[in-house]
């Protein structure tokens, strides 16, 4: 199981293999920058899901629950909200990041929370 900001050493060759182009390959790195320490978030190897067809991920929420993902298309980013069934895009990193101090879910599951925040 991954934990919160935990990637595989082989993150960046991971990434770059299903990166069209650089600037795609640059958004990985920024994800990683931006995700990897925030509360909820973990990085999705598609190489731990044995029959699973898609590429790598951050997530948001339980591990088998997913609320929120993310990945770099080009030079931007898009997110899926699995809650409301909708995709959005954003053009820079920092317009993702403003998003999701607005609207990430803060329901995360008692034990979740209290493993995340254990004050």
């Amino acid at each position: 199981m991954m934990l919160d900001g935990v990637v595989p050493f082989d993150y960046d060759n991971l990434c770059r293999q299903w990166s069209d182009d650089e600037a795609t390959s640059e958004g990985w790195t920024e994800l990683r920058l931006a995700l990897g320490g925030r509360n909820g978030w973990w990085f999705l190897d598609p190489r731990q899901l044995e029959g699973f067809d898609g590429g790598p991920m951050w997530c948001f929420g339980q591990r088998s629950q997913a609320k929120l993902c993310v990945t770099p298309v080009g030079p931007g980013f898009e997110i899926y909200d699995t809650e409301a069934d909708e995709e959005m895009s954003f053009d820079l990193i920092g317009d993702l990041v403003a998003w999701l101090d607005d609207h990430e879910p803060a329901d995360l599951s008692p034990l979740l929370q209290q493993f995340l925040d254990p004050g």
